[in-house]
C-alpha cells in the first residue's frame, strides 16, 4: 500500500484507513528522530507501555538511538502498565496526575 501512496503522493481522492494518500505521504517528509538528534536542549519523552494508539517500540528506538549516538539530553520515562490515557491496567488506577507531577518536576530541574 505504501508504494501506491508514494506513487500518488498528492491524491486527495484515494484513501487508506480513512485518510487521503496526500496525508499519508506528508508523514515521510521529515524524520523526527534525525531532527531530535540535532538538538542539544533537554528532551522529555513519556511513554505508556500498554498504549495501543502509540506503540512503545518506536519510542524505545528513540532512546536506543540517543544512547548509540552518545547523546545525553534525553529523559525517557515509561509507565509500563499504562494505556494511552495513563490508566494503569494492572493496578486499576489512573496515573495522569503522577505523570503531570513528573513533568512539572522535570521542567523545574531542567530550567
Amino acid at each position: 500500500k505504501f508504494k501506491e501512496i508514494y506513487d500518488n503522493p498528492d491524491a486527495t481522492d484515494k484513501f487508506w484507513l480513512g485518510h487521503t494518500y496526500k496525508r499519508w505521504n506528508s508523514f515521510g517528509k521529515d524524520i523526527p528522530i534525525e531532527n531530535m538528534l540535532k538538538l542539544d536542549i533537554p528532551i522529555l519523552i513519556i511513554a505508556s507501555g500498554k498504549d495501543e494508539n502509540s506503540p512503545i517500540l518506536g519510542l524505545d528506538y528513540v532512546k536506543l538511538e540517543f544512547t548509540r549516538k552518545e547523546k545525553r539530553n534525553l529523559t525517557y520515562k515509561v509507565y509500563p502498565n499504562c494505556d494511552h490515557w495513563f490508566n494503569d491496567q494492572k493496578m486499576k488506577v489512573n496515573k495522569m496526575d503522577e505523570m503531570i507531577e513528573y513533568v512539572i518536576k522535570w521542567i523545574e530541574k531542567e530550567s
